[in-house]
C-alpha cells in the first residue's frame, strides 16, 4: 500500500492492517502509530538509489544498503 493510496477516500483500512501491518487499532489513524516492520525496513532501503549527495547526517545511500546485513537487526 503506498502512502497516496492511504489518503485516498476508497482505502480499506481493514486490508492495511491485516496485510501490511501486525496492528489491530480501534481508529484509522492508529496505523500510523504502529511498529515498522524488518519487511518495510527492508522494502525501503532496496528503493534508496546509488551515486546521490549525503543529507545533514553525511551517510549515503550506499553506506546504508550495505551495512542492512549487519544493522537490520538493531
Amino acid at each position: 500500500m503506498h502512502f497516496r493510496n492511504i489518503n485516498s477516500e476508497n482505502v480499506n483500512y481493514d486490508n492495511i492492517n491485516s496485510s501490511v501491518h501486525n496492528c489491530h487499532t480501534d481508529n484509522n489513524n492508529d496505523i500510523l502509530n504502529c511498529d515498522i516492520t524488518l519487511n518495510e525496513i527492508e522494502r525501503a532501503v532496496k528503493n534508496l538509489k546509488n551515486d546521490k549527495a549525503y543529507g545533514l547526517d553525511n551517510v549515503l545511500n550506499e553506506h546504508i544498503k550495505t551495512s542492512m546485513p549487519i544493522m537490520k537487526h538493531v
